[in-house]
């Protein structure tokens, strides 16, 4: 690691986009660029440090179990033995423990070429930001995402030059000391390998017990075991199953929105929406007139391709159409467990869809995830959360990779204007809901 000499701060570069910054005394450096990943419960975030121990990071940082948001930093170099590095601690969750509630943004210009980005919500670091940059249009255009996407509740703005020898004036929560031990990022421990070896040999046990128990019970006895539970809980085999949306799900919505044409002699598309119940979609599109002289007979080209035209006023129009889609039976017990490994057709562990999900957050401007609740009948052992998601339509593939154990029941397509776009965003914006199943 070599300091950086561009300003007269000691700044030192761990990897990029991640940096120090030793404080006066020498007793510790402030950490700026840390990556940032939200969580749901305790549960998720075992499973995400276990996901980020297979990628070898080694450092990370979370104030307690009840965060929202973990910090990582996946490239940290060691400058020399752990007992003679100074203690490292997180700038950003250093802001975010001094504003506990509310929405706040913090932009500090170090120099021309060292500009930091910060910013929180009820305490917990937002991902995306703790952001460095050496341009100030690119930290600017962050600063704008963050001011459209919480206009109603932003509450601290801040920008400020942060000069040589002023650094406790202008960022004094850095030197707030009753928070040290929650701000200090840590070694991420790897886990133990006997431990890892016990429960292997457990399990194994477990499957020959099972194994054995079949032969000495026979088909019959479990065949009749299994047809008494059935009656005992009041379920029967059709409702041992639900149905869950094909991977073809998302590739056909996007079918029915790239066959929409955005104008059509005078009226423009505005928005698509599309109500999903299982087999099929009912999808409306909604057009805006643009020119007065332009009349409803411009959709009549378009009632071969299955579209119906609904006029709703003298200036708007919609069309609908019904459009098939592919389900798949799947069985109660054979959900996919959320909060632990699963192994897909290669036998690989992909840490399960939850951690898929926050690995893709990056690329998805929002995600709501609810807590889980029970599906009736079925004794706590399986659980069913709602699920919204909103991203660019260019994203759609990545949402369609994911393969979450979902049904998808709504989709809708915003047509934005350029001027009301927000950096890294798009002018076709997705919302998906849906319901996701899992084995708790």
């Amino acid at each position: 690691m070599a300091a950086d000499t561009k300003d007269s701060l000691n700044w030192v570069v761990h990897a990029p986009g991640c940096c120090t910054l030793q404080k006066e005394d020498g007793t510790a450096s402030w950490v700026f660029g840390v990556r940032w990943l939200p969580t749901v419960d305790l549960k998720s975030r075992k499973l995400l440090l276990r996901q980020l121990r297979r990628e070898k990071v080694k450092w990370w940082v979370c104030p307690s179990s009840k965060a929202r948001t973990i910090g990582f930093l996946p490239e940290l170099h060691d400058s020399g033995k752990a007992h003679r590095r100074p203690a490292l601690l997180s700038a950003a969750l250093m802001f975010a423990l001094e504003h506990p509630e509310g929405t706040h943004l913090l932009k500090a210009t170090f120099s021309s070429d060292v500009i930091w980005v910060v910013a929180v919500s009820d305490g917990q670091v937002l991902s995306q930001t703790d952001r460095l940059f050496e341009c100030d249009a690119q930290a600017g255009e962050l600063q704008e995402s963050i001011r459209k996407r919480f206009a109603q509740s932003l509450g601290l703005d801040m920008e400020m030059s942060v000069q040589p020898g002023c650094l406790r004036e202008a960022l004094p929560f850095l030197y707030e000391q009753k928070n040290a031990s929650q701000v200090l990022v840590k070694p991420l421990k790897k886990s133990s390998s006997k431990r890892l070896l016990a429960l292997l040999l457990l399990a194994a046990i477990a499957i020959l017990a099972l194994e054995s128990w079949n032969k000495t019970q026979g088909q019959g006895k479990a065949a009749v075991a299994n047809r008494n539970l059935s009656a005992g809980t009041g379920l029967s085999e059709q409702v041992l199953h639900l149905a869950l949306s094909d991977l073809s799900v998302l590739q056909t919505m996007a079918t029915v929105w790239m066959d929409l044409p955005v104008r059509l002699n005078g009226w423009r598309l505005k928005s698509s929406h599309c109500q999903m119940k299982q087999s099929q979609a009912v999808c409306s599109a909604s057009y805006e007139r643009q020119s007065s002289s332009s009349s409803n007979l411009s959709f009549q080209g378009l009632e071969r391709h299955g579209w119906k035209m609904q006029p709703l006023s003298l200036d708007r129009t919609e069309i609908v159409k019904t459009v098939p889609l592919q389900v798949k039976q799947v069985r109660v017990r054979d959900l996919p467990l959320g909060m632990t490994d699963i192994h897909g057709e290669t036998g690989t562990s992909d840490g399960g869809w939850l951690v898929r999900l926050q690995m893709a957050s990056a690329s998805l401007g929002a995600i709501e995830l609810s807590q889980p609740v029970s599906i009736p009948g079925q004794t706590g052992k399986y659980s069913r959360r709602s699920l919204r998601l909103a991203f660019p339509l260019r994203h759609l593939s990545t949402v369609q990779s994911l393969a979450l154990p979902v049904l998808w029941t709504g989709a809708f397509l915003e047509i934005r204007s350029l001027s009301s776009v927000s950096p890294g965003w798009s002018v076709l914006q997705v919302q998906l809901e849906g319901v996701v199943y899992e084995q708790s």
